[in-house]
């Protein structure tokens, strides 16, 4: 009874799990539609990127080509008949019926399954390369969807103040306080504003799109808005990050690559320097002889020391290693100047961070203030306070610019280390 009921129960489940995940992931679309969550986002792009998918059965073919790697030739089962007069071609004199089996040069079998092997970390090395590169992607479109947010959300704010300001200089122009040309500058300011409104949905729109398919969703799926980011804290040395790199995907994917070099060259030198070997035995049927049942075996070698062709293997090896080994220093130089790129880049984003916050956003709020203050007593004038407020928009315009650039260079750097980059 306890079994039927465990039977039927993992039938329902089996029957229900594609439903399920089908809700989870209907789920998860609703939640972006409503909030763009950039840990919802990552998530979403491991397990529904189309490339990483792709990515994924090339890990699984290599490794099912590593196993096969080390196996023998296919077993050769041979009949042959002897002496058959062509008038009785039945009648022969022997039949002989075999089996042979190639067996590979002393030691080549083990290097090649090195190879497989290390053939096989290489495509996993190259996939978790591919991941990283996938999940930066994320983080720079998802920081561009965040800047084209806020920006979005500071222009409408102005065009409110650009509309306030065109309000005052249209009261005060009956008084003969303002000129005619004074308030059409304040109209002309407020749209020039929305006008710069359309730029920035176009803006907004690209990030989405570019989200969508780095997700798996469709590109025109709605994505609500980014969450709030406050600055990335100081990132750690130099030193520490270079010392980190060894665990970079693509470093590994090369030292992947140089140890299945070294295993074809070990490989190709066993073929060079030792024979490969065919046994085989038969069985022997004598209808005309006193003893009708016989048997035979074979053994046969190439003579590889006799065939150019082996050492012109041999050198192709050795340069082929002597390649993968230069391109595994390459890409250590490349993966030192990202790291150094994107760590300069990112400090110079804090600290233009940092200034606009602590000194320009202030002064130019304290200024528009003013001006305002000024212009609403008849004790300013329109072009002054539209100056301050023009200032005033592109501060606060560079400030968002910044954070959307430090966390970006933030996201360079992760990239360039190939690991997440602990903050202090």
């Amino acid at each position: 009874m306890h079994r039927e009921a465990a039977i039927l129960l993992a039938a329902t489940f089996a029957l229900l799990a594609p439903a399920l995940g089908e809700a989870q992931a209907s789920d998860a679309s609703d939640l972006l539609a409503e909030r763009a969550d950039l840990e919802q986002l990552l998530s979403l792009a491991q397990e529904r990127n189309p490339e990483l998918l792709a990515e994924a059965h090339r890990v699984r073919a290599a490794g099912a080509r590593a196993k096969t790697a080390g196996r023998l030739a296919d077993p050769v089962l041979r009949y042959q008949l002897w002496s058959a007069p062509l008038s009785r071609p039945w009648d022969a004199e022997m039949h002989m019926l075999g089996v042979e089996q190639e067996l590979p040069a002393w030691g080549s079998r083990d290097a090649r399954i090195r190879a497989g092997q290390a053939e096989a970390r290489l495509t996993e090395h190259a996939r978790q390369a591919r991941a990283l590169e996938v999940a930066s992607s994320v983080k720079r479109a998802y920081f561009e969807l965040h800047r084209a947010d806020r920006e979005q959300e500071i222009r409408l704010e102005h065009v409110a103040l650009a509309q306030r300001v065109l309000e005052l200089a249209r009261a005060q122009y009956p008084t003969g306080r303002v000129s005619q040309q004074d308030v059409l500058r304040a109209g002309v300011e407020r749209s020039k504003l929305q006008a710069d409104l359309a730029s920035l949905v176009q803006a907004r729109a690209s990030a989405a799109a570019l989200l969508n398919s780095l997700v798996g969703r469709p590109l025109d799926a709605p994505l609500g808005p980014a969450g709030q980011r406050s600055p990335p804290l100081d990132p750690p040395g130099l030193e520490a990050l270079e010392r980190a790199l060894s665990a970079r995907p693509e470093l590994r994917s090369a030292d992947a690559a140089i140890e299945r070099s070294e295993a074809s060259l070990d490989a190709t030198r066993q073929e060079a320097r030792w024979p490969a070997f065919m046994l085989g035995v038969d069985y022997m049927l004598n209808p005309r002889s006193e003893e009708k049942h016989g048997w035979a075996a074979m053994v046969s070698f190439n003579l590889p020391w006799l065939n150019p062709r082996h050492r012109e293997q041999v050198e192709e090896a050795e340069s082929t290693l002597a390649a993968d080994r230069g391109t595994r220093e390459a890409l250590l130089a490349s993966a030192r100047f990202q790291l150094r790129d994107a760590l300069a880049r990112l400090r110079s984003a804090r600290d233009t961070l940092s200034l606009i916050e602590r000194e320009l956003l202030p002064q130019a709020r304290q200024s528009y203030e003013a001006a305002e203050t000024a212009f609403a007593s008849a004790q300013g004038d329109a072009l002054g306070l539209l100056d301050a407020e023009r200032t005033y928009l592109q501060v606060r315009i560079d400030r968002e610019r910044a954070l959307a650039q430090a966390w970006i260079s933030l996201a360079d750097l992760e990239r360039a280390a190939g690991l997440p980059v602990p903050l202090e």
